[in-house]
């Protein structure tokens, strides 16, 4: 006879994943309702899900989970799951001590997203028709000696080759926003160390995929460079068996060039008084893999217009005029 299995409230017995902090863990078990049915112990057909599964429950206070799908609880070698999983407003600060293992500051935000999963023997596959993050301030962190162009091109590198047209995982993301937030890097192996950040940051992209067969994905992005230059930027993006590569189009205009003066006492020992700072990267094809590498590339497609007087910070100072 199939068996029902109805869990309201669970309690301490839930196991979770290794580093998973006890206070994420309490705030999931905080309250989460799980029915089950139908559950055999019988071999099911390849992609047969026979048990119906539902999920809802409270996360992280305000944040809302559910997962209406069906599930095959004795599949070999694991248990596989098809079916639908909504999150609503999921608080991110929770995730800070996980995220920050992999450089990454989160400090606020929230997520909101609807999406279908397939979890199967031969695979993984994940369909996202909508991933929203609102009100998200979140930094990456550099902190080792060797130069940051060519940490993130190897972690980047790594990255795409293992998942872009991977056949056991599949990822798509129809529309991906980011709204009202502040995205940034710091270095901190840098002396003195120093923060670029994009503020009031909006991005819009679509049909963002793991695979080539899925075509070109576009996103247009907006904001305030160290929030004070309006900026927009504008990729299309297209993920590569070696790599993904992309169109860039860059505009910075009017950023106050002191708020950068760490970075400028950083790599150039000195720092402004006055002036104005307006790139424009013109409309280029990147191979990620390559442009990191050669970050040249990226300089050469910059023009700097600027007005500046330049006090150097070391003894003895002098000064000049940009012109």
């Amino acid at each position: 006879m199939p068996a029902q299995l109805l869990a309201t409230h669970p309690a301490q017995t839930w196991r979770y994943p290794k580093g998973v902090p006890e206070k994420v863990r309490a705030q999931l078990r905080k309250e989460l309702d799980f029915i089950a049915e139908n559950i055999r112990n019988v071999e099911s057909a390849e992609g047969s899900y026979p048990s119906p599964v539902w999920v809802q429950g409270i996360v992280f206070d305000t944040g809302k989970i559910k997962i209406d799908g069906h599930a095959d609880f004795l599949a070999e070698p694991h248990v596989t799951l098809k079916g639908g999983l909504q999150l609503q407003q999921i608080t991110l600060d929770y995730f800070k001590p996980i995220t920050e293992r992999y450089q990454l500051s989160v400090q606020q935000g929230v997520l909101s997203s609807d999406a279908m999963i397939e979890y199967a023997r031969e695979g993984t596959n994940i369909q996202i028709k909508q991933l929203t993050l609102d009100k998200l301030v979140a930094d990456y962190i550099h902190v080792a000696a060797i130069a940051p162009t060519e940490k993130i091109a190897k972690e980047a590198g790594k990255a795409t080759r293992e998942h872009s047209n991977d056949p056991t995982l599949e990822v798509k993301v129809d529309r991906l926003q980011v709204r009202n937030s502040q995205l940034g890097y710091v270095n901190r192996a840098a002396k003195p160390a120093y923060h670029v950040f994009f503020s009031d940051a909006n991005i819009d992209i679509e049909n963002l995929s793991s695979h080539l067969k899925d075509g070109v994905a576009r996103g247009r992005a907006s904001g305030r460079f160290m929030g004070s230059g309006p900026s927009r930027i504008d990729v299309a993006f297209r993920p590569e068996t070696k790599g993904p590569d992309f169109n860039l189009a860059l505009s910075i205009e009017d950023t106050d060039m002191r708020k950068m003066n760490n970075l400028f006492r950083a790599y150039g020992n000195f720092d402004v008084v006055n002036g104005k700072f307006a790139p424009r990267v013109v409309e280029e094809q990147f191979v990620l893999h390559r442009a990191l590498d050669e970050p040249y590339r990226l300089a050469r497609s910059i023009e700097v217009f600027s007005r500046s007087l330049l006090r150097w910070s070391s003894p003895g100072f002098a000064t000049m005029a940009i012109l």
